[in-house]
């Protein structure tokens, strides 16, 4: 099983409602997850939908900087030039100095976000930004329960259900 997988092989197992004990399918099933893992994650050109920790280290050009994994979900910490930034407050009038991230998008394959810098203008050098940040798609504060048998049986006089 690789980090990256999108899912574990006893979800996969109970969804089809195979066993939960070890069976000699697991190897194969395992592989499986992984190729589909890999495929949609080459599809959306990301190295990683689940949630973790990156550092960002940019050329600073303009106030408005792009991270390179989305969404973000947090950012603990933007250095400037040696300079570490504090988060500015969202207001109806440009803040003194910090910085703001764009929202993201809540479902994939969404869009880049963007820091925008106040107060402090970026020098032209090369990696001036520094961005510490948590990103990934990640359920948070809902509970969620997997079926334990799978919910696929197929009617043959109506295939597709009740019209």
């Amino acid at each position: 099983m690789s980090q990256l997988d999108l899912t574990p092989v006893a979800s996969v197992k109970a969804r089809l409602g195979l066993p939960a004990t070890p069976t000699p399918s697991d190897n194969v099933l395992a592989a499986l997850v992984t190729a589909a893992s890999r495929a949609i994650h080459a599809a959306l050109s990301r190295p990683s939908l689940l949630p973790r920790a990156y550092v960002d280290t940019l050329d600073a050009e303009s106030e408005r900087v792009y991270l390179s994994n989305w969404p973000v979900l947090s950012v603990s910490s933007v250095t400037l030039d040696g300079f570490t930034l504090p988060p500015a407050l969202a207001a109806s009038r440009e803040p003194s100095l910090g910085f703001l991230l764009q929202p993201g998008d809540v479902a994939p394959p969404g869009r880049p976000q963007a820091i925008d810098i106040f107060g402090r203008r970026p020098a032209r050098r090369r990696q001036g930004l520094v961005v510490c940040y948590q990103a990934g798609y990640a359920v948070e504060g809902e509970t969620w329960t997997a079926p334990a048998a799978a919910p696929y049986l197929i009617n043959a006089a109506a295939p597709y259900g009740a019209w």
